[in-house]
């Protein structure tokens, strides 16, 4: 399971939108356990600009700045998001092949620049598969 804060998810879901119809993705990071828990989320922008409809990249310098302003807090990069614009909230066979780390990867479908469906899942990089995963919502961060 995943704790997300609703203040985090809606963070989320309004970045998505404001960059449809492209793909927008970002990472969340915070503390592995029997639960793993967001405690922050990070925005990085799409370097993909022939395919950003059905495609995203993430800048390496804005991933490596993420990942130390997650280590400064003593967290890590626990998670991935990004959207798929008019496609279901689904893995794709990219996501598939992209996909790195035992992380989260959270996925938006925004339909008409809104928040139509999300999903989570597992990578689970042994298996090379993605596994549903269960996300609490909470009011906060869970301690």
């Amino acid at each position: 399971m995943i704790c997300l804060s609703r203040n985090h998810a809606g963070e989320i879901f309004r970045y998505l939108e404001q960059h449809y119809p492209h793909e927008a993705c970002g990472v969340f990071f915070g503390r592995r356990g029997e639960s793993d828990q967001v405690t922050g989320i990070r925005p990085i922008p799409n370097l993909n600009t022939e395919r950003a409809h059905d495609r995203f990249e993430m800048d390496p310098r804005e991933l490596l700045a993420a990942e130390k302003e997650a280590r400064a807090q003593g967290l890590s990069i626990i998670g991935v998001y990004h959207s798929h614009p008019d496609h279901p909230a689904r893995p794709s066979t990219t996501d598939l092949e992209r996909a790195w780390g035992d992380l989260t990867y959270m996925i938006v479908s925004v339909r008409e620049g809104k928040v139509a469906e999300w999903t989570c899942w597992l990578f689970n990089e042994e298996e090379k598969k993605f596994h549903p995963r269960v996300v609490r919502l909470t009011d906060g961060v869970v301690e």
